[in-house]
């Protein structure tokens, strides 16, 4: 990679104003800029493409924040099209894909056409979709303008939406030609998704990076500012790299991505008011109690799931109503099921037996747990995060943004 967590990447910085990283998936790779605010390169990158329109799937709400001045540095390059989806993910589905794909066909979108996804981790899925659809593949380009999607959702060739029985059901993998990261955007970030994304950098870190966490802890407890947002992105594409370099479509160590998301996606469905990444922090802190109680975690290790967590919000807790049959259910009806061979009521886990290093059964970063283990978990992780933050302290991801 061309620019990682180097000792003098903020003198590189204020050089070129930019960083460039090459990321790879196995032996094919999509090149990254990150900056302040990266438009310009973006629009150099696709005159280079020599495209007929861009087509701009954006979340609707970032457009109507920035849409009227990137619409305007866009136009004076090419012909421009949009069309905004709500970042909600009831709505996340093959209807809204097809809606997309008919206003893009009757927008004039060809085979030479960029498809350029401004917004969070769900606009980029379903642009990704779009563009993987349209006329068997074309050309698209992320913009993340969340954290979430800058240091995590991004680094995917998973392109996916939700059905009626589960989330991303439905789906297919699609190289994106780049990806520009403007950390201006975090700026207007609320809070809970600034959180949101950086549970996602702290997964990834327990899961590959044990050697960073404690430079995420430092990272996170302190006031930010575009150089600290720049290399908590560094660090998320760090994490991320080690797996997706040997595991591209993450159908085999990839699946470990997933620790946290079996109750996390459980607490989700029910519990609007959670965000993606909040859910899946209090699935990490059920995943380690269930290690932790087969001694594969030690204290110091289980801990430090809460001091990172409890670090990046100091509000964290669990919704006061738990449904344990919902939970059930849904844990019951995730997409890790048919990995391995379970009982009836055993379900597949990501779990750690240290910090870096997964369970592993049949070469599959998986292993059963039953529901009384889950439940005495969620009891469990419920009554020690109301323990910790009764007795710590901390610096609200608040300060990062106002920074």
């Amino acid at each position: 990679m061309k620019t990682l967590l180097s000792p003098n990447f903020s003198e590189q910085l204020k050089s070129s104003k930019f960083l460039e990283v090459c990321f790879n998936f196995g032996e094919r790779n999509m090149p990254i800029l990150i900056g302040q605010d990266v438009h310009h390169e973006c629009i150099k990158f696709c005159q280079q493409k020599n495209p007929d329109q861009i087509f701009f799937i954006a979340d609707d709400r970032v457009w109507e924040l920035y849409g009227t001045v990137i619409e305007s540095r866009y136009c004076s390059n090419f012909s421009v099209r949009k069309a905004l989806v709500k970042p909600s993910e009831k709505l996340k589905t093959l209807d809204q894909v097809n809606r997309l794909l008919e206003e893009a066909i009757a927008a004039g979108v060809t085979r030479r056409s960029i498809v350029i996804a401004l917004g969070g981790g769900l606009a980029g899925n379903i642009a990704g979709m779009v563009a993987g659809l349209l006329y068997r593949g074309i050309s698209m380009v992320h913009m993340p303008t969340t954290f979430l999607a800058m240091s995590d959702s991004i680094l995917s060739l998973k392109q996916a939406v939700n059905g009626q029985r589960g989330k991303n059901l439905f789906g297919m993998y699609y190289l994106p030609e780049a990806s520009f990261v403007s950390v201006n955007f975090l700026k207007t970030l609320p809070e809970k998704e600034l959180i949101a994304g950086i549970n996602e950098l702290i997964k990834n870190c327990l899961v590959f990076d044990a050697e960073q966490t404690e430079k995420l802890v430092s990272l996170i407890r302190q006031p930010a500012n575009d150089s600290t947002w720049i290399q908590l992105v560094l660090l998320g594409i760090k994490a991320k790299q080690k797996l997706l370099l040997i595991d591209p479509y993450e159908k085999g160590i990839g699946i470990s991505l997933e620790y946290g998301h079996t109750v996390g996606h459980a607490l989700e469905v029910q519990h609007s008011e959670l965000s993606h990444g909040i859910a899946v922090g209090l699935g990490m802190l059920v995943a380690s109690a269930i290690s932790l109680n087969r001694e594969w975690l030690s204290e110091e290790e289980y801990w430090l799931h809460y001091r990172l967590l409890h670090g990046a919000n100091p509000k964290i807790q669990f919704p006061q109503t738990l449904d344990f049959d919902k939970t059930l259910q849904l844990i019951r009806k995730d997409n890790k099921h048919g990995y391995l061979s379970s009982g009836l009521e055993q379900h597949p886990f990501v779990l750690l037996r240290s910090i870096g290093l997964v369970a592993m059964t049949h070469e599959k970063p998986l292993v059963c747990v039953n529901e009384a283990e889950i439940l005495t978990a969620i009891e469990r992780a419920r009554r020690d995060i109301d323990v910790f933050s009764q007795t710590h302290s901390s610096v609200s991801t608040k300060a990062m943004q106002e920074a």
